[in-house]
């Protein structure tokens, strides 16, 4: 059986401006903007906002994002990658170790081989918290953890 693609004329707009574009069914899912300017203005917005929609996988993330090489990408991952000279799989979570998604400096990144050995490290701090609040070290107060005034 051969597959036949219609590509019929369609309308819809730009994802910037809002004017209207015509072209093929092709065309609707490639180009996103009018013109290079609102293409240029989109991806100077997206590197500089954060809590942006990565547009791929349509998750929403407040890490910061880049467009490298005309894809949207985290910024913390793309520095990962630069740093191992060699692309991140697609399983490889990379961490920010003191928590601050805004402290992208590389000696704050620990690399985990999967999303599994990450939620194990994230386990590891939940158990010494339990031995924190164990030690009186640090309480829970009104629906917040505090350092112990001890």
């Amino acid at each position: 059986m051969t597959r036949v693609r219609i590509n019929h004329d369609v309308k819809w707009s730009c994802q910037l401006c809002g004017k209207p574009m015509t072209g093929k069914t092709y065309q609707q899912k490639q180009k996103k903007f009018c013109s290079l300017e609102c293409q240029s203005k989109a991806d100077s917005d997206l590197k500089k906002k954060w809590g942006a929609e990565k547009r791929k996988n349509t998750i929403y993330t407040r890490h910061m994002l880049i467009t490298v090489d005309h894809k949207v990408v985290l910024y913390h991952r793309h520095l990962m990658q630069q740093h191992l000279g060699r692309k991140l799989t697609s399983q490889e979570i990379v961490h920010h170790i003191d928590m601050d998604i805004n402290n992208n400096t590389i000696n704050n990144f620990y690399l985990y081989e999967n999303h599994k050995t990450h939620q194990e490290g994230h386990g590891s701090l939940n158990k010494l918290i339990k031995g924190l609040l164990k030690d009186g070290i640090i309480i829970f107060d009104n629906g917040t953890y505090k350092r112990s005034l001890k």
